[in-house]
């Protein structure tokens, strides 16, 4: 069998910022996606989302995969969420 597709994916970058007052708000900052972006999964289950074209389902199939590795990996301590990203065509 080949070697599976492994996609060219990033992640942006964030930052976490709190108030001065213990009791103020805190603000997760993220770097600004420039361009459309296509959101993979779907925010309420581990699916990908739905009507995707074959290769933005086969990128949203690894993205998937990727979180049931992580969680399993992790002791289900760890899992990432609300992949997103800019189209390539």
């Amino acid at each position: 069998l080949p070697p599976p597709h492994v996609p060219q994916l990033q992640f942006v970058h964030y930052g976490l910022t709190t108030s001065t007052d213990i009791t103020g708000p805190g603000y997760l900052l993220e770097e600004n996606i420039n361009s459309l972006f296509i959101k993979y999964i779907l925010n309420n289950s581990l699916k990908p989302m739905p009507n995707l074209e074959a290769a933005k389902l086969q990128i949203s199939t690894f993205l998937c995969f990727a979180q049931h590795v992580q969680y399993h990996l992790s002791g289900g301590q760890v899992i990432l969420s609300d992949f997103q990203g800019v189209s390539a065509s």
